[in-house]
Formats: C-alpha cells, structure tokens, sequence
C-alpha cells in the first residue's frame, strides 16, 4: 500500500515538474523560485522510493538554479537558493 502511495506521488511530482517547467519559459524570474520548490518536492518522492541516484541528481538540479538566480548581484533570490540548499534528497 505504501509503495503505491509513493508511485502515485511520483505522477503527481512528474506532472507538477513538467508544468512548472513549461511557466519557466514564459516568465523564468518570476517561476524559477517555484521551480526549486518543485524540485525538492520531486527530490524527496524519488528518495521515498529509494531512487537515490535521481534524488540526488533532482536536488542538485534545484541548487544549481537556486546559484544561477543569485548571479548577477540579484540578492532578492538568496531565499530560494537557501531553500534549494536547505532540502536534503
């Protein structure tokens, strides 16, 4: 039953990530923030159903946005890269 719950939270995550993705190429700096927290999201379903390798990939995924957003002396996005850092797979 529980192994069911986690496949089920894995098409959820996977249809969440895909959309999420697709606001980002309309509006990047407004969706990215969001698109951090999708991927941890994501991160933390894949480690429930103890795909470590995608976890860990998916986590690192979110940190590299999270730094890609603070270059460039944009400071209002250290939250989501702290965010980013923050959500262990």
């Amino acid at each position: 039953m529980l192994e069911e719950r986690w496949e089920e939270a894995l098409t959820d995550s996977e249809q969440a990530l895909l959309i999420q993705r697709t606001f980002c190429n309309s509006d990047p700096l407004v969706q990215l923030p969001v698109l951090i927290e999708v991927l941890n999201g994501h991160s933390a379903v894949l480690a429930g159903l103890g795909r470590l390798d995608e976890a860990v990939a998916t986590a690192e995924e979110s940190v590299g946005v999270g730094r890609w957003m603070v270059e460039g002396d944009r400071p209002r996005f250290r939250f989501s890269l702290a965010l980013a850092l923050h959500e262990p797979p």
